[in-house]
């Protein structure tokens, strides 16, 4: 991914791991440095659907010191 992508520089598809689709599922997500890429903290998957999707952002970085 290019560092000046922006807000959205990629997508990401987070899948079920099991069959039953019944109910909301909310995934929380981690990200181990976000100077480089900004995610969000929690992707909703809807009742009735396999996976949800999200956008990640590039280019955060940490102010110049």
């Amino acid at each position: 991914l290019a560092e000046n992508a922006g807000a959205a520089a990629t997508t990401a598809t987070v899948t079920r791991s099991t069959a039953d689709t019944t109910t909301v599922l909310t995934v929380t997500l981690t990200n181990g440095d976000d100077t480089e890429i900004s995610i969000p903290a929690t992707v909703t998957i809807p009742a009735d659907q396999a996976s949800g999707v999200t956008s990640w952002q590039t280019g955060r970085h940490e102010p110049a010191r």
